[in-house]
């Protein structure tokens, strides 16, 4: 990119930035940036590392195959469709174990998006995206299409708000792996879906955020890497 700089000028950018110390760099990008990427991912207090998502963002790509699994009450099959929910970069194989995690929302136009996220559970790595505004117990359902085409997956959605909706519909189905808390803690109330009380969802932030740092974990998934780069601290 030309940014019709001259010499003293780029000379003067670099000196002022390497006069700050090593976690005081971003400001330079923040309060002078030097393209539109940097003035985006410099604004605010970020959750997560926002230079590290920035790399992460280049790596992603588009998806192999995008469409929707159809069932028909027995099995599920997956149909290419280019107006599907569905991204996904790699389908099942025989023997391979999955868990899906889910974060559902109301459904209403230009609200928040019901997404769930395919990962293998051996290697971690990202399978699949569902990304739609939808109603919860239709979430519900492509849940449950999910889970039975990713080889029976362990399904984990959030069990707040309207993901008791969804939770609701697959113990009606009896889909047979569905997240319960004794999978993480042995005493008190027995409860379907993943609990997101302060102290769970701090722990989990924690463990993304060094996922994310030490360049473990990859989302191939633009969307999923725009949301991660959004989330800002509440400072209240």
């Amino acid at each position: 990119a030309t940014h019709e700089l001259d010499l003293e000028q780029v000379y003067w950018y670099r000196m002022e930035e390497a006069e700050l110390p090593q976690d005081k760099k971003g400001l330079m990008k923040q309060e002078n940036p030097s393209t539109w990427e940097e003035a985006f991912i410099h604004s605010g207090r970020h959750v997560f590392p926002i230079e590290k998502l920035h790399f992460m963002l280049k790596r992603c790509g588009p998806a192999g195959w995008v469409g929707r699994g159809d069932h028909d009450g027995k099995t599920v099959e997956w149909v290419d469709d280019s107006s599907g929910a569905w991204l996904v970069w790699k389908h099942p194989r025989q023997g391979d174990n999955f868990v899906i995690v889910a974060d559902v929302c109301e459904g209403v136009p230009d609200g928040s998006w019901s997404i769930q996220t395919v990962f293998n559970r051996a290697t971690w790595e990202v399978y699949a995206e569902y990304r739609e505004r939808i109603e919860a117990k239709k979430f519900g359902v492509e849940l449950l299409k999910a889970g039975y085409y990713f080889n029976r997956a362990l399904l984990i959605p959030e069990n707040n708000n309207w993901g008791h909706v969804s939770i609701q519909y697959l113990l009606d189905e009896g889909y047979p792996h569905l997240f319960s808390t004794p999978m993480i803690w042995k005493e008190g109330k027995i409860e379907h879906g993943f609990p997101t009380l302060a102290p769970v969802k701090t722990h989990c932030i924690s463990a993304l955020w060094n996922a994310i740092d030490q360049h473990s974990y990859y989302d191939p998934s633009e969307g999923g890497v725009h949301e991660m780069m959004n989330a800002v601290l509440d400072e209240h």
